[in-house]
C-alpha cells in the first residue's frame, strides 16, 4: 500500500489499470495490474487473478490467478473467494468449490449465495437439495448487494424450480398405455389420452 492510501482507497496503479480496461486497452491494463500487485498493492490483486483466470491478456492461467486471487482473499476481498470456487468448480474439485463458496458468503459476497443455489439445485458438490437452493435464490433477490444480472439470474432459477415442483411427477416408461391388442401378427398399441 502506498503512502496516504487505505485499503478502501484504489492506488494509482489500481486507477489508472481501470480507465486503461475500460477503454478497451487490455495490455496496458493488465501491465499496470500487474505493476500494482507486485509492487504489494492489494487493490490491483484480485483484479490481476481475473485477467489470468479469463486469459484477457494472454493464456489462462489458473495458477497464477489462484495465486493473485488468495493474495486478494488474504487482505479481505471477499469475490477474490468467490472466484477461487469457480476455479475449483473448474476443475471438478466440488468440495473445494462449496467451501470457498460459503466463505465468501461468510465475508459478505452475497453473489456466492447465488453460486450455492446452483449447487443444492444440481446437487455439485453437496446433495441435491430444491428447498436450499429456493432458499438461496428467494436471499438473492431480497439482497440489495448483488448486481443486477445476479438478481435477475436468480429469479429465473427459482422460477423454474417453483415450476418444477408443481408439475406431476414424470411417467414411467410405458404408464400411459392402456391396452394392447393383436392386430395379425403385429401388435398395435392404444395410449391413454
Amino acid at each position: 500500500m502506498t503512502k496516504g492510501q487505505t485499503k478502501e482507497t484504489p492506488s494509482r496503479h489500481f486507477l489508472a489499470a481501470d480507465k486503461a480496461w475500460e477503454q478497451g486497452d487490455l495490455a496496458r491494463a493488465f501491465e499496470l495490474f500487474r505493476q500494482g500487485a507486485e509492487s504489494g498493492d492489494p487493490s490491483c490483486y484480485h483484479n490481476l487473478g481475473y485477467f489470468f483466470h479469463c486469459g484477457l491478456h494472454g493464456k489462462r492461467d489458473q495458477k497464477s490467478a489462484l495465486r493473485w486471487y488468495q493474495k486478494a482473499y488474504q487482505n479481505g476481498e471477499a469475490s477474490a473467494a468467490n472466484n477461487i470456487a469457480t476455479i475449483h468448480r473448474q476443475r471438478g474439485e466440488s468440495g473445494r468449490m462449496i467451501w470457498w463458496y460459503r466463505r465468501a458468503l461468510k465475508m459478505g459476497d452475497m453473489e456466492a449465495l447465488f453460486d450455492l443455489g446452483m449447487c443444492y439445485e444440481k446437487g455439485l458438490g453437496c446433495d441435491l437439495n430444491l428447498a436450499k437452493a429456493a432458499a438461496c435464490y428467494q436471499a438473492v433477490l431480497e439482497s440489495d448487494q448483488v448486481s443486477e444480472e445476479c438478481s435477475v439470474r436468480a429469479a429465473q432459477r427459482l422460477f423454474r424450480l417453483q415450476r418444477r415442483r408443481s408439475r406431476p411427477p414424470a411417467a414411467k416408461p410405458g404408464a400411459g398405455i392402456t391396452s394392447l391388442r393383436k392386430g395379425g401378427s403385429r401388435g398395435r398399441v392404444r395410449t391413454a389420452t
